[in-house]
């Protein structure tokens, strides 16, 4: 049965109330946007927007799009973001201004900012080490730049295109 609950300045539409009940977002399908204190998200998809599977509480995710089942779930510290395809962005905790399209794109990552991730698998399990993050690529690709470590200004077009590498040109973190 569709449950539909209206609150202030927001909606969602599906099984399951979402933690978030206000700040202008958008929730729909089960479970989409539990977990959630966030403002101007929009979530569809089953589970997309939460935390569901990491036991995480997502605090500081803004101005986000997941769409599709598990999209942007488990992603604790992710804005202006738009993830589309199942999976998209899942698990990957920190995902700053980045668009991830397809099935498994981004997922499992960590570090991807101002980047533009697309294909299955692209850029999945892609990690940062030793203060380098996965910053300014583009992406594309079934599994392009898949399981790669600090990649910085990079552009991987095509199938496993930069797929498992590291030591590409990198940008020490600074505080």
């Amino acid at each position: 049965t569709l449950n539909q609950l209206l609150f202030t300045s927001g909606i969602a539409i599906g099984n399951s109330t979402p933690t978030n009940k206000s700040n202008q977002n958008v929730y729909i399908g089960y479970g989409a946007g539990t977990s959630s204190l966030n403002v101007y998200d929009t979530y569809i998809g089953y589970l997309a927007g939460s935390g569901t599977g990491s036991g995480l509480l997502i605090t500081n995710a803004d101005y986000n799009i997941g769409i599709g089942s598990n999209a942007l779930s488990a992603a604790t510290s992710t804005n202006q973001t738009v993830a589309i395809g199942n999976y998209a962005a899942n698990a990957s905790p920190q995902i700053e201004s980045t668009v991830a399209i397809g099935y498994q794109a981004a997922q499992s990552s960590s570090g991807f900012f101002d980047s533009v991730v697309i294909g299955n698998g692209a850029g999945s399990s892609a990690t940062t080490i030793a203060g380098y993050y996965l910053e300014k690529n583009v992406v594309i690709g079934k599994s392009a730049l898949a399981n790669s470590t600090a990649a910085y200004r990079v552009i991987a077009i095509g199938d496993q295109a930069g797929q498992s590498a590291s030591g590409f040109y990198t940008k020490p973190v600074t505080s």
